[in-house]
């Protein structure tokens, strides 16, 4: 559960010999590197109305991410690129060339566009990070949200970590300059662990559906309290922690509905 007392271990371990000194470009949770363009947002407006900042849905992607940064400051040249992109040697710590993916394996049978910009290169950084999550667990692997990165997008996927724990990161380049620069320490790709498990849908209308409706007086619950001390944490806790269902289930039984 989210607010498990006994939280979910997650492990980065960096395959570079002495690169663990550098502490600041460790691997953090989101809430690291939060864009500049967020603190400059209020909470609330002066009418009381709440801003973006406090979107439950946000509030949760932030909490359960994780940022590996850029490990150098690399320039690519992209005319020269080669299906081996060489790293420089002058750096403390010797990193893995990148490795760039032939045409023949996705661009040959297709046009990619991010936004206006086509997508002319694929290209794989190798990470010196490598990563552990219970037996059980995967990540997903996603560029990094809300820093709007305009010359390469990190290609989403899902690693099972448990097994494979590299975290080597597939890249489509749409840069439309000659160099392709990555500076140390931005944020550069994002990890979300999620529980592999099994699933079944099913479709119905909301009239017919009994449970929808017990589903909607819970969710009100979080909505019932005084809303301008923003309780959705508070509230969050109790309903991972089976507290909320407890408060309700009575008042459920006595037909509050």
């Amino acid at each position: 559960m989210f607010w498990n007392k006994n939280p979910v271990p997650i492990t980065f371990i960096t395959n570079v010999p002495g690169f663990e000194k550098e502490t600041g470009l460790y691997p953090q949770p989101y809430k690291s590197f939060m864009p500049e363009w967020w603190s400059a947002i209020p909470n609330k407006l002066l009418g009381g109305e709440g801003t973006i900042k406090r979107c439950a849905g946000l509030a949760d992607l932030f909490s359960q991410a994780y940022i590996i940064p850029m490990w150098m400051d690399l320039t690519i040249n992209l005319d020269d690129m080669k299906q081996k992109t060489f790293i420089s040697k002058e750096y403390p710590y010797v990193f893995q060339d990148w490795d760039m993916h032939p045409s023949s394996q996705l661009l040959d049978y297709t046009d990619l566009f991010v936004g206006d910009r086509k997508v002319t290169h694929t290209l794989k950084a190798t990470s010196p990070w490598s990563l552990i999550v219970p037996r059980g667990y995967s990540i997903l692997q996603l560029p990094v949200f809300f820093h709007f990165e305009q010359n390469y997008s990190v290609v989403p996927g899902m690693v099972d970590s448990d097994i494979f724990h590299e975290t080597n990161v597939p890249l489509f380049i749409h840069n439309k300059d000659k160099n392709l620069v990555f500076k140390k320490g931005d944020p550069f790709v994002m990890y979300i662990p999620i529980k592999r498990t099994k699933f079944k849908h099913f479709v119905s209308g909301i009239k017919n559906d009994k449970n929808y409706q017990k589903m909607l007086y819970h969710a009100q619950k979080f909505f019932d309290n005084d809303i301008n001390k923003n309780p959705y944490r508070k509230l969050q806790k109790d309903r991972d922690s089976g507290i909320l269902d407890k408060k309700s289930k009575q008042k459920w039984s006595e037909g509050a509905l």
